[in-house]
């Protein structure tokens, strides 16, 4: 599967999907500890860190899409204990 992300949002597409979430329908971004975790309401759009060639990519982007989504799901984000050690190192 191949994921983007641009000015408009986050996509995940291969030969069977082509699905994009507009930053707008992120309510939330958690972190597991193998994958980011993009909430739109009852749903998680998974992105795992193997996407990323290390991990200050892995943080560069983070803040990137804390910057693009709302600030209620930022700030909610930031709650996230694995956001904060992220975001920390």
């Amino acid at each position: 599967m191949e994921f983007s992300s641009d000015d408009t949002g986050l996509r995940w597409m291969d030969a069977d999907i082509d699905f994009q979430l507009n930053w707008s329908g992120v309510e939330a971004v958690y972190c597991t500890s193998k994958a980011f975790a993009f909430m739109s309401g009852a749903v998680a759009l998974v992105l795992p860190f193997s996407a990323f060639p290390d991990r200050t990519a892995m943080r560069s982007f983070l803040e990137d899409a804390l910057a693009r989504i709302s600030a209620e799901a930022a700030e909610t984000s930031r709650k996230d204990k694995n956001i904060k050690a992220l975001l920390a190192s």
